[in-house]
């Protein structure tokens, strides 16, 4: 369970930066505090969005599957 430090962040967050805030209920901001209550965990996450922009550019660069593929592709 999160410190109360942490908890009042998140919902300083969820209250004020929220476009909807019925978005988020108790349950989704448990969740959440619990996945970010640690610097690590903040760090993290911080660095898998930082990576976007290699991810993208790298999958610019895969071959085309030349075998059958069931998914959603959108070209």
């Amino acid at each position: 369970m999160p410190n109360m430090k942490d908890g009042y962040r998140h919902d300083w967050m969820f209250d004020h930066l929220l476009k909807d805030k019925r978005a988020i209920d108790d349950f989704d901001r448990l969740v959440y505090s619990e996945a970010y209550q640690s610097k690590a965990d903040l760090r993290a996450s911080g660095g898998w969005y930082q990576a976007f922009g290699k991810d993208i550019a790298d999958i610019k660069t895969y071959l085309r599957l030349s075998i059958p593929v069931l998914g959603n592709w959108r070209q």
